[in-house]
């Protein structure tokens, strides 16, 4: 009678510490007599080879990504197996190990994750896990971004099928290199986007053409340039007349193009935003490309390549700058560079032990005439309305340096308990206001972490409904 019945029954779990239980209770299937327990176990992997790849690898993801897919699946999440910072190529991991123990008890019959590569990237004993393993102790696989679910349908041919498709992608990456590098040859824009001051032709995105309005702004920056500005004198002058810098410019014009809030908050114009203009011969009619590439086809971190390979290629659009402004504004800022600053060997026993006691910026170093001093790095990029200006000339720095030195040596003959005393206070003092600065950052950065990862979960949600492919989401 029992092999017929279909019904769900519940058990009390009162030693149950796992995840997603609730109040104890954890349901279970009875199929012919057979106890089929929907316990999925979620298995993350990260090693340091992986950090590369970013946040859309990070643990926290995997994590997020996997429990929402078990939510939506009506899954009980019996445990979250993490190995961090352990390599694919060895299975031989923590986490793995437990994992493998609970599913030789029997406490799990489901294994979930992210992608086949977080399981490992041993091809032979991938292979024995998911062909051999899992099957004999009625595991059900599932690699979500993979779309693999072997609850579905078993493919014999699956490992046949994996290596033609690395062979296929292989060769499709060899083909786009040489297809991108004959395009740049041919004098072809391959960006994304248009740099600031250019468009790209609605019918030809691989064709440049001006943009009226921003093409000013980038004739003004070379302008005040040439007239002796820099590069922060310009960045403030932009922000004071309203004038929206690149990023905010691409979001007004194309509002869906980025999708992390990061990018769609006001930014402002910067020393950076404006040195790139100063220093691209793109706006006098040269594309310079091909000057970033991925080692491997599988690979994701760009490297610089060497000047020789670079694909230079002069006339293939209308330049907003002729060559003479191009050729002043270059002198100007060879002009502007600080004729110390290559000169490290005096300066390196006080570069980054200096910060503002009011912002908490390093101070920088700057020659004026024969005059060194230290500014503060805020007031100095940024202006008054972010610090006060206030700076120590190098002389009078020296010299107090000394002063102190010789202090803290006589009172460490006179009384050494004391300059114990005052040396520990001293470091105590330092390390408090560094963590002070520290924590500020790190609250920065979870805030854009927590930004990132709504994104990545909004982007499965949309891979899950269909509304994007899972190659769209790898993209994002």
């Amino acid at each position: 009678m029992a092999h017929n019945l279909l019904y769900f029954l519940a058990v009390f779990r009162s030693k149950h510490k796992h995840e997603n239980s609730l109040c104890g209770i954890t349901p279970i299937l009875l199929i012919g007599g057979m106890i089929m327990n929907k316990s999925v176990a979620l298995y993350c992997r990260l090693s340091k080879d992986d950090l590369s790849f970013g946040e859309s690898s990070s643990i926290s993801t995997q994590k997020m990504i996997l429990r929402k897919y078990a939510h939506m699946k009506n899954w009980t999440i019996y445990d979250i197996y993490v190995d961090d910072g352990w390599s694919g190529a060895n299975f031989d991991r923590p986490g793995f190990k437990r994992m493998i123990a609970d599913i030789e008890s029997g406490n799990i019959n489901i294994v979930a994750v992210k992608d086949l590569s977080r399981l490992g990237r041993n091809h032979l004993q991938l292979g024995y896990f998911t062909d051999m393993f899992f099957p004999d102790h009625k595991i059900q696989f599932v690699s979500v971004l993979d779309e693999i679910d072997t609850s579905l349908r078993v493919d014999d041919l699956a490992p046949v099928k994996n290596f033609v498709n690395e062979m296929q992608a292989r060769h499709i990456s060899q083909s786009t290199r040489h297809s991108l590098r004959a395009k740049a040859e041919a004098g072809m824009f391959l960006g994304a986007y248009a740099p600031y001051g250019y468009k790209l032709q609605p019918n030809n995105h691989h064709k440049l053409y001006i943009d009226s309005k921003a093409s000013q702004v980038v004739r003004n920056i070379y302008e005040w340039c040439i007239a002796g500005d820099g590069y922060t004198k310009i960045a403030k002058r932009l922000n004071e007349s309203g004038v929206l810098c690149p990023t905010d410019y691409l979001n007004k014009n194309q509002p869906f193009f980025y999708l992390s809030t990061y990018h769609n908050r006001y930014h402002e114009w910067n020393m950076t935003s404006v040195r790139m203009i100063l220093t691209n011969p793109v706006y006098k009619g040269m594309l310079v490309q091909n000057r970033r590439t991925s080692s491997t086809f599988k690979g994701h971190q760009q490297t610089k390549t060497s000047p020789e390979t670079w694909s230079i290629k002069e006339h293939t659009h209308r330049a907003i700058i002729d060559e003479q402004t191009w050729d002043l504004a270059q002198e100007a800022i060879a002009k502007r560079r600080n004729p110390g600053a290559g000169d490290k060997k005096k300066l390196h026993d006080y570069i980054g032990l200096f910060r503002c006691h009011e912002c908490g910026a390093a101070m920088v170093y700057s020659e004026h005439g024969t005059k060194c001093y230290f500014l503060c790095g805020t007031n100095h990029r940024k202006g008054k309305e972010y610090c006060s200006s206030h700076y120590i000339n190098l002389f009078d720095l020296e010299e107090e340096v000394l002063l102190q030195v010789q202090r803290f040596a006589k009172l460490s003959a006179d009384n050494p308990g004391e300059a114990q005393m005052l040396l520990a206070q001293k470091i105590y003092k330092h390390y408090s206001s560094t963590n002070s600065l520290l924590d500020r950052k790190i609250e920065c950065l979870e805030t854009s972490i927590k930004e990132v990862n709504n994104c990545i979960i909004d982007a499965f949600d949309k891979v899950y409904s269909k509304e994007i492919t899972t190659k769209r989401y790898k993209e994002l």
